[in-house]
């Protein structure tokens, strides 16, 4: 008798995984979303935070890439999942780009949720490049960065290329990959971008010159001087440019910087723009003495 209620009880948490995972499959949320909704059933379950964070650790267990992000969860990858061919992008795009022109509303909003399911059904690391993504492709690109694994971006109107991700860069809502390419970085801009993927293939650690991003404002923008190793990648005058610094030795470029005041700006690298505020802090604290 007790063998048979174990069974039972096995079936039931098996069933709640099943349709945790049914969920997931239909797009992103958060605990409390997915709460309300799994208890929203005709089947007498009862779903809660801790048995749901338990179910979701399941479908990890066997091989399901979900992830967390901005409180979110996120079904990232199939280990089943449909291998989608080079052409089989290529369509997709040619797809999306001719949405743009015939479709509208209603039916681009459809559109687009097929796109999403066809991201999550397929067991490539990709993630989709637009405005709602942005955060899904930062852990995205940062997890390849940390793993040490190439990444291939494919272009809305060029050929796709495979490279080594060094840093993502944030500016004013836009995205800016920092890679390296034919032995040299290169920074993308996102609104270029259609998809990018996570390849198997590792990386080794290599001795590249930092890319150091920093925007300068005001007055500034009118009497600075480009150095011969920057270039200007973004215009916003006359609020702001944003400028691309390769190569400059740290010490040199923070004591240079500095000089700018508030004038000045470093976007990325995050360990650059940390050591800037604390000499600025180190300096204030000095005064005050």
């Amino acid at each position: 008798m007790n063998n048979k209620k174990s069974a039972v009880k096995k079936n039931i948490s098996s069933l709640q995984v099943l349709k945790t995972f049914k969920l997931l499959m239909t797009g992103n949320y958060n605990m409390h979303e997915l709460v309300g909704l799994l208890n929203d059933n005709d089947m007498g379950l009862c779903f809660n935070t801790g048995a749901i964070s338990k179910y979701i650790n399941t479908c990890r267990y066997c091989g399901i890439n979900i992830i967390k992000n901005n409180n979110k969860y996120i079904i990232a990858g199939l280990p089943f999942g449909v291998e989608f061919t080079d052409t089989d992008l290529d369509t997709l795009l040619t797809l999306q780009l001719a949405s743009y022109q015939i479709l509208s509303g209603k039916d681009m909003k459809i559109f687009k949720q097929f796109l999403g399911l066809l991201d999550k059904y397929t067991n490539r690391d990709i993630v989709k490049i637009d405005k709602s993504t942005t955060d899904l492709t930062r852990t995205v690109f940062e997890k390849a960065i940390s793993d040490k694994r190439k990444i291939r971006i494919r272009f809305r109107t060029s050929p796709p290329i495979e490279c080594i991700p060094i840093d993502l860069v944030l500016n004013n809502g836009k995205i800016f990959f920092n890679v390296y390419y034919n032995n040299k970085e290169k920074l993308i801009s996102s609104s270029n971008v259609f998809y990018v993927e996570v390849l198997n293939d590792k990386f080794l650690p290599m001795n590249m010159d930092n890319t150091v991003i920093f925007k300068i404002k005001g007055e500034l923008i009118k009497r600075y001087h480009l150095r011969e190793h920057e270039n200007i990648i973004e215009y916003n005058i006359p609020e702001f440019i944003t400028i691309a610094n390769r190569g400059e030795k740290k010490e040199l470029l923070l004591t240079r910087l500095l000089k700018y005041d508030t004038l000045c700006e470093i976007i990325s690298p995050k360990s650059y723009r940390e050591e800037m505020k604390q000499i600025i802090n180190d300096t204030l604290s000095n005064y005050g003495e």
